[in-house]
């Protein structure tokens, strides 16, 4: 395996700059090319944060009590599944990973195989061969280096899980703050954006229902009652009452 290479000088502040929990400060002095680094700084660290992450937390499960562990995790303030992915895609080695490719590709490695040298050997083909995450994992699969056509490629679209997950993150980040801070244009804005989610939850509870009791007579009275508290829901919630 290769040498762990030292870090990349993007990931070291130049001199005359300091950072708090609430500002990034500048020295008056500070050069234009020194500025500049600072950016490359700024693009290098947001990039690394989750491999960081998950290279903390598997140091701390391999080294010190599980309870201690647990209770400093919480400080990440961060969602089980997303520490969970930063955790998984620091499976693969420090020396086997390569900085230019993305975060979503040793993930992929990670996921896929379990024979350090068979990621390495995977990874050292993605670098060189210039695959997308996608593309190494449908080589993974294959067994041989495949591409992907982008013109052919269909459109995806975020799972209903994915669009939950992406809520319940939203909402932890949110906390409990909007209750004293919220305006009502504020919660105009935010109901605007969910009504339609609320709307399409009762349409899917009436297909339910439809399949549930079937074209059977006798039920079809208390299938127009349902259809009849779900529509009024759904204009409800159109209505903003």
């Amino acid at each position: 395996m290769k040498s762990i290479e030292p870090l990349h000088r993007g990931l070291r502040l130049p001199r005359g700059v300091t950072f708090t929990r609430t500002a990034l400060l500048f020295d008056p002095d500070l050069t234009p090319e020194e500025w500049a680094e600072v950016g490359s700084y700024l693009s290098a660290a947001h990039r690394a944060c989750g491999t960081w992450t998950g290279d903390w937390v598997r140091h701390g499960r391999a080294n010190y009590d599980p309870q201690f562990v647990a209770v400093q995790m919480g400080q990440l303030e961060l969602p089980l599944h997303a520490v969970e992915k930063f955790e998984l895609q620091a499976q693969v080695a420090p020396e086997s990973r390569r900085e230019e490719l993305t975060p979503e590709h040793h993930l992929v490695a990670a996921k896929r195989l379990s024979d350090p040298e068979e990621r390495e050997d995977w990874l050292d083909k993605a670098a060189r061969l210039g695959l997308s995450p996608r593309e190494l994992q449908a080589s993974i699969r294959a067994g041989e280096v495949t591409r992907i056509d982008q013109k052919k490629r269909r459109l995806s679209f975020p799972s209903p899980g994915a669009v939950r997950r992406a809520f319940d993150d939203w909402q932890a980040a949110l906390g409990d703050s909007w209750t004293k801070t919220w305006t009502i244009e504020d919660c105009d804005v935010v109901l605007a954006d969910l009504e339609p989610m609320a709307a399409f939850c009762e349409r899917v509870k009436l297909r339910r229902d439809e399949l549930r009791f079937g074209p059977e007579v006798e039920k079809a009275e208390k299938l127009s009652r349902v259809r009849e508290t779900a529509e009024g829901n759904a204009e409800k919630l159109k209505g903003g009452e």
